[in-house]
């Protein structure tokens, strides 16, 4: 069952908002005039900035042995890595978000984000190479989806026998169609960050534009800095405490 993510003057504000700083986006965020419920975790628990959605939400970044194979391979967890999980049947679909579930975001068949769920219906979800957030489902930029679809969550520890499991799918593959970087974001950065080497495969890289966004509901300020936009991208968390606090709803930064 898919969770419809409707457009609305919200998410046009959150995607223009995207060009300032990771610890400016989330005064940003409050600045903005239009109502919404979006909080910040504690700082403290705030994963590093080259910790994206998804390896935060499936809790791969404190697996054993798995920023070395990500940097050996030059794989990375991404749109790929959720398709694999899919057609190979690893994810359980669910019908409703309960606290630790995994919701994915997609743009048609195209993965966009991933967020754990919480007891209360609402979800955590790091937003790219900004902050950990926790807000509603619908409460995410323009550019993250159109649709969620909610999973049972298979465990940090499974997720990383997975990801195993597809590199060495990926490998069986000609180098050229071996690229699972994100396509969707500032790789060169991402990939400097994580500690790897970024190279493209012209075959998987966005052809694309992104379709325009209006400047509806950001305050004055937020009108005059708006411009291109920098497109950023349970108790199995890297640090269970850590994820444990996370997901405790009400304890806001």
């Amino acid at each position: 069952m898919d969770i419809a993510i409707e457009d609305s003057t919200l998410r046009q504000a959150l995607y223009m908002i995207g060009a300032v700083g990771r610890h400016q986006h989330f005064g940003a965020i409050k600045d903005l005039e239009c109502p919404h419920s979006i909080e910040r975790v504690d700082l403290e628990l705030q994963p590093a900035s080259y910790v994206m959605c998804l390896v935060w939400a499936l809790g791969l970044e404190d697996q054993p042995g798995f920023r070395q194979l990500a940097i050996d391979k030059n794989m990375f967890p991404g749109g790929r890595f959720v398709s694999w999980l899919l057609e190979h049947g690893h994810l359980t679909q669910q019908p409703t978000i309960s606290r630790g579930s995994l919701l994915l975001y997609f743009d048609g068949p195209i993965w966009r984000h991933a967020c754990l769920g919480l007891p209360d219906g609402r979800v955590v979800s790091k937003w790219g190479g900004y902050l950990l957030l926790r807000h509603a489902v619908h409460e995410v930029p323009s550019d993250y989806g159109k649709a969620a679809q909610v999973y049972g969550h298979p465990g940090s520890g499974c997720a990383m026998e997975l990801f195993r499991a597809f590199v060495e799918d990926c490998e069986k593959l000609p180098e050229w169609a071996r690229h699972t970087w994100p396509t969707w974001c500032r790789c060169d950065e991402f990939a400097s960050s994580f500690g790897c080497v970024f190279r493209v495969c012209p075959l998987t890289t966005k052809q694309q534009n992104d379709p325009p966004h209006q400047n509806h509901g950001l305050s004055r300020r937020q009108g005059r800095q708006a411009g291109a936009r920098l497109q950023a991208s349970a108790r199995q968390h890297p640090a269970a405490e850590a994820r444990e606090q996370a997901s405790a709803v009400g304890q806001v930064g």
